[in-house]
């Protein structure tokens, strides 16, 4: 059954992970859903008033819909604590507190836009992936910008240390790969277990050899 988007779930599933992640001390901004194709979401201050909107124009799963408004959340507690981030949308600040909610399961998109998230063109939207086992032992997964597979390939064969038994692979019209940061020089993207490693590794044979 298709999930249905309501303010009263919205509010309802911002009370339950400020209680959980956040201790309860958010401010509760008003919430409203908008039609938008180009934002998922987006947290608007101004005059004293707070407000989170999230669109409904893509089908999308209720985790999906919590992702998107776990997002706006880290917003309003950067802007709550009065904290300058390096960049105005989403900069150090941002990362760090997304990566700290994402430890618990979630998967907390790098950017507020559509376009970002591969979700404009629902026909033919291409996913370029990496996963590598980091010299700690853990397994990571990420995403890539399309014209940055050859740098991230060399820099995975030059520091083979660290990005040891490492792939890319591309995947078309894969909704779990929607919210990957599509990464330009950092790597972002988050930890899996060896068996989701080995089961990627055994579905993507066709490896990407050269950078398209």
């Amino acid at each position: 059954m298709k999930f249905q988007l309501t303010t009263q779930w919205i509010s309802d599933t911002f009370d339950k992970y400020n209680n959980m992640y956040w201790e309860g001390k958010l401010r509760k901004p008003t919430f409203e859903i908008c039609h938008t194709k180009t934002i998922l979401g987006q947290f608007k201050h101004s005059y004293g008033q707070w407000l989170i909107r999230i669109s409904d124009k893509y089908d999308r799963t209720e985790k999906e819909y919590t992702n998107t408004l776990l997002h706006e959340m880290c917003h309003v507690y950067i802007r709550q604590n009065n904290l300058k981030d390096t960049n105005r949308h989403h900069g150090k600040l941002f990362y760090s507190e997304a990566d700290r909610i994402n430890k618990y399961g979630w998967h907390i998109a790098r950017t507020d836009s559509v376009a970002g998230c591969g979700l404009t063109n629902k026909d033919g939207v291409e996913y370029y992936m990496a996963a590598f086992k980091d010299k700690n032992g853990r397994y990571f997964l990420m995403g890539m910008n399309k014209n940055k597979i050859s740098y991230f390939k060399k820099r995975f064969t030059k520091y083979y240390n660290y990005y040891k038994e490492w792939f890319v692979f591309s995947s078309t019209n894969d909704k779990k790969y929607a919210t990957f940061t599509k990464c330009i020089k950092s790597c972002r993207g988050k930890y899996i277990s060896e068996e989701e490693f080995l089961k990627l590794k055994k579905e993507h044979q066709a490896i990407i050899k050269e950078a398209v």
